[in-house]
């Protein structure tokens, strides 16, 4: 065979493009379209076959998924429930603790024996007043009005103008002392 010129055009199929391309006609411009056509409608099934696949797919992971859910939702219930009592009951120790506690803060009302509620539901201020008034008529002393302040009545503390001379220089030696030990520190 003669080598061929740029002039003359080949007579054999081009092996680069595929075989649908050789045989399709391509030469007028409604053999391309209906080549194009064709083309399209071949992937369009394609792509629809792989869509309905992947549905597929979805659709079985939705369904495991709900059944794993409703395993999960059972014991998360369970757990959930474990929990509120839990909570519960540690808030039924903690008002326990609570309770007596102010017991032990003010004996002389839960010597009355007040029900336990009272202990529970008032503030610090009324259960000062009330055991207050419990020591005034338990024989603790004299009545001291519940808005004012408790003092302690341990007699240290007397007034200048009721003590003795004696009384006036022992005080004042004492803190003298205490003064001069504070400064040699």
């Amino acid at each position: 065979m003669d080598p061929k010129t740029p002039d003359q055009p080949s007579q054999e199929p081009n092996l680069d493009t595929p075989a649908a391309e050789v045989s399709s006609g391509a030469d007028t411009v409604e053999g391309v379209e209906e080549f194009w056509r064709k083309r399209m409608a071949g992937k369009e099934r394609a792509w629809n076959a792989a869509e309905e696949v992947l549905r597929g797919q979805i659709g079985t992971l939705q369904q495991a998924a709900s059944r794993q859910g409703s395993g999960q939702t059972a014991g998360q219930d369970e757990i959930s429930q474990q929990l509120a009592d839990a909570q519960r009951e540690l808030q039924t120790e903690r008002g326990l603790r609570v309770i007596e506690q102010r017991k032990a803060k003010y004996p002389d009302l839960a010597k009355q024996g007040y029900d336990d509620t009272l202990f529970a539901v008032s503030d610090e201020a009324t259960l000062a007043k009330l055991n207050a008034l419990a020591e005034d008529t338990n024989g603790g002393g004299t009545f001291i009005a519940p808005t004012t302040p408790k003092r302690p009545d341990n007699g240290a503390a007397k007034r200048p103008e009721d003590m003795t001379l004696e009384e006036l220089k022992g005080q004042f030696k004492v803190a003298a002392d205490a003064y001069d030990q504070s400064r040699q520190r």
